[in-house]
């Protein structure tokens, strides 16, 4: 049978459209099952080189794409030597392109000595791109991040408590002709200051040469 694409996201920033990818997932489809006795499948870059069964792709199973997206072409030889060729295309999506160094969220603590503040991670979104497919969700851990579990991912990210830390943001695209969603991670650091200790306070006391009811004080004695 004609087999669906391998549609894959990139493995790493910068995009570049290639990588290594597993071309025989596919054979199960071609076949219409398992394969035949004695049939005989291999991987070529033409359909003449598949046509002819010449320079088949050595390790389809690391196959590495030179163009994006890129047909290849499956030949099926059978035992009475009879030939089926089928197309097989692989294609690449891009990762997402966000800002991986945001600047962070910074606030004073909530209550003197906390350490804690409520922070809206939502607001970091503009700083970590302006494109409208991306969509954002936020973690505690990077592992969680990566897998995306969203038994994991953080319910409210506009009311999180927490004291100085790091969260993770899983930022995903969207492709309007493939339901397959690329992400990567980025962290994004949260900073609780502290208030300022003052006290305690004793009085400002000054001399005076002539009694007066009045008089001026340098309040930054008490700095």
């Amino acid at each position: 049978g004609q087999p669906l694409p391998i549609v894959l996201c990139d493995t790493e920033l910068p995009n570049d459209g290639r990588m290594e990818i597993d071309i025989t997932v596919r054979e199960q489809v071609i076949f219409g099952g398992q394969p035949p006795f004695g049939a005989v499948i291999t991987y070529h870059r033409s359909l003449q080189e598949a046509q002819n069964g010449w320079n088949n792709i050595l390790n389809p199973k690391q196959f590495y794409n030179t163009q994006n997206p890129q047909t290849v072409y499956a030949s099926v030889l059978n035992q009475n030597g009879c030939r089926s060729v089928v197309s097989l295309t692989v294609r690449v999506l891009p990762l997402p392109e966000p800002n991986m160094t945001p600047t962070p969220l910074e606030l004073c603590e909530d209550e003197f000595g906390s350490g804690e503040a409520i922070f809206d991670l939502t607001t970091a979104e503009s700083n970590l791109s302006n494109f409208a497919n991306y969509n954002y969700s936020y973690y505690f851990s990077f592992n969680d991040a990566i897998t995306g579990d969203d038994a994991t991912k953080i319910a409210d990210p506009r009311v999180v408590l927490t004291g100085t830390s790091t969260v993770y943001v899983r930022v995903t695209n969207s492709f309007s002709d493939s339901d397959l969603q690329c992400a990567v991670v980025v962290p994004l650091e949260l900073i609780v200051n502290p208030w300022p200790s003052v006290g305690p306070m004793t009085p400002l006391v000054a001399c005076m040469d002539t009694p007066a009811e009045t008089t001026t004080f340098n309040l930054h004695d008490k700095d």
